[in-house]
């Protein structure tokens, strides 16, 4: 991230600033302009090792409300994980093989049977259809 100096100042009407004093105008200069990065920063910081499942990541990242942790192994840091990162690995793991020469409802049936052992999920809400080696799933 960069900031270009002056991009964040805030252009008043001339005549607004009439009725205000010089004091609120530099208070909001200095404002702008005063901060440092020890007043940011996150000094409670919550680190993972890299053996952490990843079901206690995604419980981690929800529970503190936060979007990124990093990762740390032997007090040196080797890597940040993002929910991103989380999202891409569940996309890329297979929940079910299927064999290819499957009839379409065998193949339905496969997708439902996986999508029941999903807890909280509720097949009956859920719309499967196997058309041409392609499965489309949507619903609540």
């Amino acid at each position: 991230m960069r900031r270009v100096e002056g991009a964040k100042d805030s252009t008043r009407s001339w005549w607004l600033s009439l009725f205000s004093d010089a004091e609120t105008g530099a208070r909001g200069f200095v404002q702008e302009r005063g901060r440092h990065l020890k007043d940011i920063i996150t000094t409670q910081v919550t680190t993972l090792t890299p053996d952490t499942p990843v079901g206690e990541i995604a419980r981690l990242l929800e529970k503190k409300h936060i979007k990124r942790v990093p990762v740390v192994e032997d007090g040196k840091l080797v890597g940040i994980v993002s929910r991103a990162n989380l999202l891409q690995a569940l996309a890329a793991q297979p929940i079910v093989h299927i064999r290819s020469e499957a009839a379409e409802d065998e193949k339905r049936d496969i997708v439902l049977g996986a999508l029941a052992q999903v807890p909280g999920l509720n097949p009956v809400h859920l719309n499967v259809v196997v058309a041409d080696n392609r499965v489309d799933v949507w619903g609540i």
